[in-house]
């Protein structure tokens, strides 16, 4: 009798540890299963072919010829929306209305998978900048929570090397005083490209050497972390190099009481 009930305690303990082995199983593959539909985006670049990324400041970049066509492919668990370099204020600009973009979701083995492509013909120089793929979901805290891939594009055109500012030849930075932080957008549209920045004297429009207090990224342009800005750094040249060839905008700094909204 003995025996027997030893017998049947250790089949019950079996059970109990196989049922709960199963338990712990099941919670692992759930918060695996969360941590995949949590994940970044997949983004694929599949026009041009064979191109050579670059890395820069953690970006990946790339320098396409202009006129040519830019394919980008994207994929995730979760419906999926682009944004795209905003360097023209005209409508007729706008690359919202001269990309094609075709995004489709569906039912795999029980999983969703969501495929969005970003097609844009003929690119120009304007088209320089960042091309970003992204979906927002909830946190545990309810907070929103921003998942993105993204793709620097250098727009190559040894007639235009530098970027334009909202559609402007000149960059105007609108500051809220004369002590704030700013980056410069001077942005070249090719990655090899040599960037300076010069303040110019206004009474002898004497250009001056480079201004060495800011730290400079092809993608981002000039950062200030900390500048006094006087007359003397209020206007500044841009020159933007490529083998012989150079180009310059003007840069105007002004401190106004409604900063960036002046603009």
């Amino acid at each position: 009798m003995n025996k027997f009930l030893l017998f049947a305690i250790l089949i019950v303990l079996s059970l109990t540890g196989c049922l709960l082995f199963a338990f712990l199983v099941k919670i692992v593959v759930k918060a695996a299963q969360s941590a995949e539909a949590t994940s970044d985006p997949y983004l694929i670049l599949i026009k041009p072919k064979n191109l050579k990324f670059k890395i820069i400041n953690d970006q990946r970049c790339v320098d396409i010829p202009a006129k040519s066509s830019l394919h980008i492919q994207c994929q995730s668990e979760h419906s999926l929306s682009w944004s795209f370099p905003q360097n023209h204020k005209e409508e007729s600009h706008n690359i919202k209305n001269l990309a094609t973009i075709e995004s489709k979701c569906e039912n795999r083995t029980g999983e969703q998978l969501c495929t969005s492509s970003f097609k844009l013909d003929s690119l120009t120089y304007e088209q320089t900048g960042e091309y970003n793929c992204f979906y927002y979901n909830n946190s545990e805290s309810g907070e929103m929570i921003k998942h993105s891939q993204s793709i620097y594009v250098f727009v190559n055109d040894d007639n235009h090397l530098v970027v334009p500012h909202d559609g402007n030849p000149s960059i105007f930075i609108f500051l809220s005083s004369s002590t704030s932080s700013a980056t410069v957008p001077c942005l070249p549209t090719n990655s090899n490209a040599n960037v300076k920045l010069l303040k110019i004297v206004q009474h002898n429009e004497e250009k001056s050497n480079e201004l060495n207090s800011a730290v400079y990224l092809p993608t981002k342009g000039f950062i200030f972390p900390n500048q006094t800005w006087t007359h003397e750094t209020a206007f500044m040249e841009c020159k933007v190099s490529l083998r012989n060839l150079t180009q310059s905008v003007t840069v105007s700094v002004q401190w106004t009481s409604c900063g960036d909204n002046c603009r």
